[in-house]
């Protein structure tokens, strides 16, 4: 889904305002608490490592180089300067993600969750609440934009492009897991961030109108 329409827009937005207040008014606590019960049942040391990659993968230093990286490859195959939207973007909706963590009273889980091996980062802000996860967040953008631009640039044909349109589902279902998986956020968080990237993509993609074409 490239998500090309401005009412794909609207709906996302009217999921992502629902989704918040039902998380501030602690409507999914529960479930959320189970969710990731149920998930770091099936916990070991090994998969703790494995999942942890995805931790980097979403981490503000990885993502903003990949991100700059992807703009000025799109920017040299296209010599569109509205290609940098998608920064302008992606940082407008990490202020959002930030004024939401500290604004929607929804407090991560806790230390007896945590399943993190190490914790290592360059760029790290500690924030009172957990909603929405900015690592799905900021994951999912850059797959998004991998999506939207693989048929423009990659002429293999149709079973290459289904290839990546798989590997990328599987790197998303790998992300939301891996975030509930190592006690860093709850399924709430998650599925806030996976909206907030949909939104990003979604208003970036329009306002450039697919006007952009490779030179």
């Amino acid at each position: 889904m490239l998500l090309r329409k401005p009412y794909h827009f609207i709906i996302l937005l009217f999921f992502f305002i629902g989704l918040t207040v039902l998380v501030e008014a602690q409507v999914f606590f529960q479930i959320d608490l189970k969710i990731t019960q149920l998930i770091q049942r099936f916990a070991s040391r090994p998969l703790d490592y494995v999942l942890y990659v995805f931790t980097l993968f979403g981490s503000v230093e990885f993502t903003v180089s990949v991100l700059i990286l992807c703009c000025l490859y799109i920017y040299k195959k296209t010599n569109d300067p509205r290609v940098f939207f998608y920064v302008f973007s992606f940082v407008f909706f990490s202020i959002i993600e930030l004024i939401l963590k500290y604004q929607i009273h929804y407090v991560g889980p806790g230390p007896e969750f945590d399943r993190n091996p190490v914790h290592l980062t360059v760029v790290s802000l500690h924030t009172p609440y957990s909603f929405p996860s900015g690592h799905t967040f900021r994951s999912v953008f850059l797959l998004g934009i991998w999506n939207q631009w693989q048929s423009r640039f990659f002429r293999e044909g149709f079973l290459a492009l289904a290839i990546q349109r798989s590997l990328i589902l599987i790197l998303i279902i790998a992300i939301v897991y891996s975030r509930v998986y190592l006690g860093d956020h709850w399924m709430s968080d998650v599925f806030g961030g996976l909206l907030l990237a949909g939104l990003a993509l979604c208003g970036s993609f329009h306002w450039m109108q697919y006007e952009l074409r490779p030179a």
